[in-house]
């Protein structure tokens, strides 16, 4: 199951590239597969516990640095269009 959804999340990333949203939902949904399959190989000891909680950690802090880019790029374009953005904007 975790091998399907990124697979399907790394598709959805490469064939949803008009919006930063769609983009930012699907890396989340691409590391959410890969927690799910990091936390089954793995077992559930203590130490593959604390290693699945970092994971999460620093995937929550990606999440809200990706929301916190969604927001100045709503500000600053009106839209999250990709390609309504240039390098020359910022």
């Amino acid at each position: 199951m975790s091998v399907f959804l990124l697979a399907a999340s790394l598709t959805a990333f490469t064939l949803h590239t008009k919006y930063l949203l769609m983009m930012l939902l699907s890396l989340e949904s691409a590391v959410l597969g890969a927690f799910i399959g990091l936390m089954s190989s793995l077992g559930l000891t203590t130490n593959e516990l604390i290693q699945g909680l970092t994971l999460l950690c620093f995937t929550a802090c990606e999440g809200a640095i990706g929301l916190a880019l969604l927001v100045l790029v709503m500000r600053a374009h009106g839209s999250d269009y990709v390609k309504s953005m240039s390098s020359a904007a910022f």
